[in-house]
């Protein structure tokens, strides 16, 4: 009896250890995907300060040397899944031609779009930028950057998450 107790003993020893030596594995996972995400967020205020030059050199104004990219809820706009090429992620200027697959709607820019969607399912998913969880687009809620990408969020949750990234905004107003 005493040598069935000192077993066991030593085999949840063993596991604590190994339990123990996961944490910073675990741990690190979540810092490494605030990581990505803020990289993500970074090109999209980049993009937004981008598009602010353009549009000063359309209208013929000098840019502001101290250019502003503004809230971070301003960088991206909501737009809805029929507005969305689900191939090339990208925020087209009219609505988008739309194909059933398993009972969802995905979009895209006429029957050549439609016929690769059905034939490469890979293109019906996307990664949230906030968790890097596999999400599918039809579920998404879909936000555009000024250059036009689509990015697709989990939840409106994650996506508020992903602004407050960036440490300027009133989330709440993010719409």
């Amino acid at each position: 009896m005493k040598k069935n107790l000192y077993g066991k003993t030593i085999v949840l020893s063993a596991l604590a250890a190994f339990a123990m030596t996961l944490a910073p594995a675990v741990s690190g996972a979540t810092s490494r995907t605030r990581g990505q995400a803020q990289v993500k967020l970074d090109t999209i205020r980049e993009c937004r300060l981008a598009s602010q030059r353009c549009e000063a050199l359309k209208t013929q104004n000098s840019i502001p040397k101290d250019l502003q990219a503004g809230p971070a809820s301003a960088w991206l706009k909501r737009v809805s899944p029929d507005e969305v090429n689900m191939v090339t992620n990208r925020r087209e200027k009219k609505k988008q031609d739309g194909v059933k697959i398993d009972g969802k709607t995905y979009y895209g820019t006429g029957a050549g779009y439609a016929q690769t969607l059905l034939k490469n399912h890979s293109l019906t998913r996307a990664a949230d930028p906030f968790t890097n969880r596999p999400i599918d687009k039809a579920d998404s809620v879909i936000y555009s950057d000024a250059s036009g990408r689509v990015h697709y969020f989990e939840t409106e949750e994650t996506f508020r998450s992903f602004i407050a990234l960036a440490g300027n905004d009133e989330v709440s107003s993010a719409r």
